[in-house]
């Protein structure tokens, strides 16, 4: 807490709901996509497990005027907030690959002295070990992306039985990881207690 600092860092919901679903779904939502009772039961839940403890991280917050990670993680192009899609840019900065976002990259010098103990391949390691991020990365600690990077409004044209399935998955994805991190965190703290 004595290193926190005026906004140096800030909450962070990792499996977010409004880049797919939007806010309020049962609106914008069910008018484009008309989902089935299921998928609306669904949502439901899992609007209410996005905001639980295991989905929860922190994230170094020094901004560029008012752009910080957060926001260009959840207004990148590419991520649209997807947090295997924001993993994937992160470790190619943090171990200086050819493709790194350079954005991102500025973004995270400018919180260097938070992000220094995770630079290169053992750094990113740690990283993924302290912050209980196994379920987004490979047995050698490198991102794994699933997420098809849709949203609500997407442009273009998207077969709608393909979207919702991308919705299916993700739902039960994110819940399975959410879960997963809320149990590690349970048992760090009793091994604290």
């Amino acid at each position: 807490m004595d290193n926190l600092g005026d906004g140096k860092l800030r909450g962070d919901t990792l499996n977010t709901y409004n880049t797919l679903f939007s806010q309020p779904w049962n609106e914008k939502f069910t008018a484009i996509w008309n989902p089935d009772d299921k998928l609306k039961t669904k949502m439901k839940e899992f609007q209410t497990t996005c905001y639980t403890i295991g989905n929860m991280a922190v994230l170094p917050d020094r901004r560029i005027g008012e752009w910080s990670i957060n926001k260009h993680r959840g207004c990148h192009n590419e991520w649209h907030d997807y947090e295997d899609r924001f993993l994937e840019a992160l470790y190619l900065v943090l171990t200086g690959d050819s493709k790194r976002d350079l954005d991102l990259e500025e973004l995270v010098e400018l919180n260097k002295e938070d992000f220094v103990p995770f630079y290169g391949k053992e750094g990113w390691a740690k990283f993924v070990e302290g912050n209980l991020l196994m379920d987004y990365v490979d047995s050698d600690s490198v991102p794994v992306v699933l997420s098809k990077g849709y949203t609500y409004w997407r442009g273009g044209y998207t077969n709608r039985d393909r979207f919702l399935k991308e919705c299916y998955r993700y739902i039960e994805d994110s819940t399975r990881i959410i879960n997963n991190r809320a149990q590690r965190m349970v048992e760090k703290i009793k091994e604290q207690l």
